[in-house]
């Protein structure tokens, strides 16, 4: 089943933090493609077996709510948008 979930990513330093709000998910990357790509793996392992249950993908609008309610170590409220999609 092919999905595709919100993703905000924010540079920091030398790295491309990730947050995946749907499944309340962290990773980064060594580069925006790197940061992409580590975003896919995540949520690949994430939904692995859950096929039926895997959650519903909210909008920017709502992910970006997320974020913003869940910045106390870091707010990704501002980061670049995008949408990465699993199979």
């Amino acid at each position: 089943m092919k999905v595709a979930y919100p993703v905000l990513i924010k540079q920091s330093g030398d790295d491309f933090l990730v947050y995946i709000p749907d499944l309340d998910g962290y990773t980064e990357g060594a580069d925006l493609a790197d940061a992409i790509e580590m975003a896919r793996d995540y949520i690949g392992l994430a939904c692995m077996g859950q096929e039926n249950d895997m959650p519903e993908a909210s909008t920017y609008k709502e992910a970006v709510k997320k974020a913003k309610k869940n910045n106390d170590i870091f707010d990704y409220s501002d980061g670049l948008q995008t949408m990465v999609d699993v199979d």
